[in-house]
């Protein structure tokens, strides 16, 4: 290091941020921006223990990050920075490009200065200060990310957390404030870069931020192309607008939370971050269960249980056999009084067994025909009288609830009690219902849904909880089962 680096690092250590370059713009040094100024302060109130940043593309997010865990750790000796993604491999082709881009301005040399270990995914400075890099994806043997209980970090940053699960990021988040901050009094935070997305970022983030009702220990800065001073920057700006995509208009440049950019999605993402976040409710009407059978598999055992079309409890088991899912069926019917005549089961596969030790419950097979419902009869006599064929509207049955369920959940006649699931839980339910979407949108002859496999390789699992709400529309749509005379939970 030199000269430079070292008035750097005195002016790092007195907070005065505005006088430290970033690099050079056509021969001139580039300073941040006043967004990233903003966040900079952010990281000194240790009031503040998660901060948003971004909402766009081209808004500094990168520098940031490397700039806040270089400066900490040639300022400090032996703090720990943590910088993560869903993704290591993606992280490593950005932060980490970036990262040694900055190292060189500033004079920093590898193999003298620091060491990159490529295989621990390490940076070591001569000074013992770290920046560990690290993949945060969802693993189905470590739900809870216990796998972070050893790690101790000073600070950490999440690039693209939108990408990567709640429970993920506020785990690893969890682990900063143990290496050097007592010595040099440096506060902990977790640093999160992201462009707009209607996940938890929009509800952590987003929400708060417009509606002014922040908490002290939870702070956005919105970012914008606009703000970052590099004249490419202005001419990416003005490539995009020629461009005409309203989509990348509205999210990448302007940075547009509220923009809905999939006109195929059934349930908007207001309504599924209403849904999801749940009311407290005295519903009416009878109870349910609908219930998403899974046998030892990779997917999950699901079992919904309604008032009406409210959720009052949803019971979620990672494994199961066959007698603990016919076991847990009938606590439930119990403790909520159900019958089995009001108990819907996925009859497909696995499920096929339930039929028999539960009498009378209702098999959902979702690739049978959509029901036909009195409304139905009534337009079909309408236009039999006018000497035109009735259309099938729907696909399927499946289609068919899917449909219902969008209509429920869009006028807030389905809702769900708050804390039915653990943070986590609601972010997968939410990614889930935002894959309810149309296909062959302008197909005459009826209405479909995407394909399972094209939901499962986009979310990298199976939809299991939507699968189990969307079942409580065979109730509705065969109005005679409310009708039915209580049965006795049987084994035989």
């Amino acid at each position: 290091m030199n000269q430079k680096t070292d008035l750097y690092i005195e002016l790092y250590k007195r907070k005065e941020y505005q006088h430290i370059p970033i690099g050079r713009i056509y021969g001139k040094p580039a300073y941040l921006s006043p967004k990233q100024l903003q966040a900079m302060k952010h990281m000194d109130n240790p009031e503040v223990q998660f901060i948003g940043y971004g909402g766009s593309a081209r808004s500094g997010k990168t520098y940031l990050e490397c700039f806040a865990s270089i400066m900490d750790c040639i300022s400090y000796p032996k703090v720990v920075w943590g910088l993560a993604r869903k993704e290591l491999t993606r992280l490593k082709k950005s932060v980490i490009i970036t990262m040694f881009k900055l190292l060189d301005f500033y004079g920093i040399k590898a193999q003298e200065d620091y060491r990159y270990d490529s295989q621990a995914n390490i940076i070591k400075f001569n000074n013992g200060s770290r920046i560990m890099f690290i993949d945060i994806k969802y693993l189905p043997t470590d739900p809870l990310y216990t796998r972070f209980g050893g790690i101790e970090l000073t600070r950490c940053g999440v690039d693209e957390s939108n990408e990567s699960e709640e429970l993920a990021i506020t785990t690893l988040a969890s682990r900063t404030g143990w290496a050097m901050n007592d010595v040099y009094g440096l506060s902990r935070f977790c640093l999160e870069t992201f462009n707009p997305n209607k996940g938890h970022v929009y509800r952590r983030y987003w929400m708060p931020y417009r509606d002014n009702i922040e908490t002290e220990d939870k702070k956005f800065i919105p970012a914008l192309p606009s703000d970052n001073p590099d004249p490419k920057i202005q001419d990416w700006i003005k490539g995009i607008i020629s461009g005409g995509d309203i989509v990348q208009i509205e999210r990448l440049v302007k940075g547009n939370f509220d923009y809905d950019d999939n006109k195929a999605q059934l349930i908007k993402s207001p309504q599924i971050n209403t849904f999801i976040n749940g009311v407290p409710k005295e519903p009416l009407g009878l109870t349910y269960i609908s219930a998403d059978i899974a046998l030892q598999g990779a997917d999950l055992f699901v079992i919904v249980v309604w008032r009406g079309w409210h959720i009052l409890d949803i019971s979620l088991i990672p494994k199961s056999d066959g007698q603990e899912v016919i076991n847990e069926m009938k606590f439930l019917a119990e403790l909520y009084k159900i019958p089995t005549s009001r108990m819907a089961y996925d009859a497909d596969g696995a499920g096929g067994f339930i039929g028999g030790f539960l009498k009378e419950s209702v098999p959902f097979n979702n690739g049978s025909s959509a029901i036909v419902t009195a409304e139905d009869e009534e337009k079909n006599i309408e236009l039999k009288e006018q000497g035109v064929s009735f259309r099938k509207k729907y696909q399927n049955l499946k289609t068919q609830c899917v449909y219902l369920l969008a209509e429920k959940i869009n006028s807030a006649e389905c809702t769900m009690e708050p804390d039915v699931l653990i943070p986590t839980n609601r972010e997968r339910l939410s990614q889930e219902l935002s894959m309810l979407r149309r296909d062959k949108v302008d197909d005459d002859t009826g209405l479909y849904i995407i394909k399972k496999e094209e939901v499962k390789k986009a979310l990298g699992r199976s939809p299991d909880m939507s699968d189990a709400i969307l079942m409580r529309g065979i109730f509705e749509l065969k109005k005679d089962i409310n009708a039915m005379p209580y049965s006795i939970l049987t084994n035989k």
